[in-house]
């Protein structure tokens, strides 16, 4: 069961990276801006992840980590109605019709982001929380006592 999803205009900042100032130039304008293409969002709780709406194929899914950011505003997304979404191998900016719906698109990114196990510090600076009650730990704990033993019967 997925917690939101809609079409939203994307564009990832991937697309105009790398390309030189005279390609850009005419893009200055926001209603200019022919690169956002539509995508269908849905939001669950730990990622969010994009298809395309002709064809049902999934995009690159956004794990909701501890480096998981929101931004809105001009200047920070570059559109009157835009999100800026990050997280540790990607950076998104999704583009609305209206303010009311960036904001509740936002509000609800922020919820997910607030409940979300996976944006917590865990040890090891891992991405996943420490498991309870797991007995591969055991396990494993058990094998290198076995070759200790081992060890130290054959080698003195």
């Amino acid at each position: 069961m997925s917690i939101k999803e809609g079409p939203i205009a994307k564009r990832s900042n991937d697309d105009f990276r790398g390309r030189s100032i005279f390609v850009r130039v005419p893009f200055m304008c926001d209603k200019c801006k022919f690169h956002h293409g539509e995508k269908w969002f849905v939001l669950k709780d730990s990622y969010l992840v994009y298809m395309n709406p002709n064809s049902a194929l999934i995009g690159f899914p956004m794990l909701i980590d501890k480096n998981f950011s929101l931004e809105q505003g001009f200047r920070k997304t570059g559109t009157n109605n835009g999100i800026r979404i990050k997280n540790l191998q990607r950076s998104m900016i999704i583009k609305f019709e209206k303010q009311d719906l960036r904001d509740f698109w936002f509000n609800s990114l922020v919820t997910i982001k607030n409940n979300s196990i996976l944006a917590q510090q865990h040890p090891f600076d891992s991405f996943a929380p420490k498991r309870q009650q797991q007995y591969a730990q055991w396990l494993v704990i058990y094998y290198v006592l076995i070759i200790l033993y081992w060890l130290f019967e054959n080698f003195p």
